[in-house]
């Protein structure tokens, strides 16, 4: 192997390990998925044990959507606030395990709600599909940014999941989504 080689593959390598979306090898369909779940003390403005900051958007049907509207529309005690991106490979895990297990999250009290960074409503449907499992929001101009997704005035980290409470509280912060994932949402930590 060339200096050169060694060099990129060094680069490459160095890259993969400090990017919060894990590089999937190339002819594989989906990175591999951490073991654990990460849990995060806080993220952008939001903070665990503290009041969630204030979102809104767009549905995917073009209609003006908001925090508080996500508990008036349900009975459920808990939403969680999913935020991804189509060209975050461990985003698409997370949608697939929410997704496989919808029925358990209605059954515990959370709702999910689909929060997609900066993305048109064109391009999350063919994400997603026709039938999304669960209510989409687009953040269209990043709004959620600052208050949800920088890591101490880092970049853009997705995944990234927020589970608020009735009360507006933030309840847990998840980083990487583990094979745990579904049910730490509905644990609450």
């Amino acid at each position: 192997m060339s200096a050169r080689s060694r060099i990129l593959v060094m680069v490459v390598a160095m890259i993969a390990a400090i990017m919060p979306c894990r590089i999937a090898v190339a002819g594989s369909k989906v990175a591999p998925e951490p073991v654990s779940t990460e849990s995060l003390a806080s993220s952008g403005a939001a903070k665990v044990d503290a009041a969630a900051p204030w979102l809104a958007g767009w549905t995917l049907e073009d209609q003006v959507w908001n925090l508080r509207k996500a508990f008036a529309d349900t009975s459920t005690d808990r939403v969680a606030l999913v935020f991804f991106a189509t060209w975050c490979a461990p985003c698409k895990q997370g949608v697939m395990q929410l997704t496989a297990r919808a029925a358990d999250l209605k059954a515990g009290g959370v709702s999910v709600v689909l929060v997609d960074y900066q993305e048109d409503a064109a391009k999350v449907r063919g994400f997603l599909g026709d039938k999304p499992a669960f209510p989409v929001v687009l953040d269209r101009f990043g709004a959620s940014e600052q208050s949800y997704l920088r890591t101490n005035g880092d970049q853009v980290r997705l995944p990234r999941t927020v589970l608020i409470g009735r009360d507006m509280k933030v309840q847990a912060i998840f980083g990487s989504e583990g094979g745990d994932y579904v049910d730490r949402l509905l644990s609450g930590r």
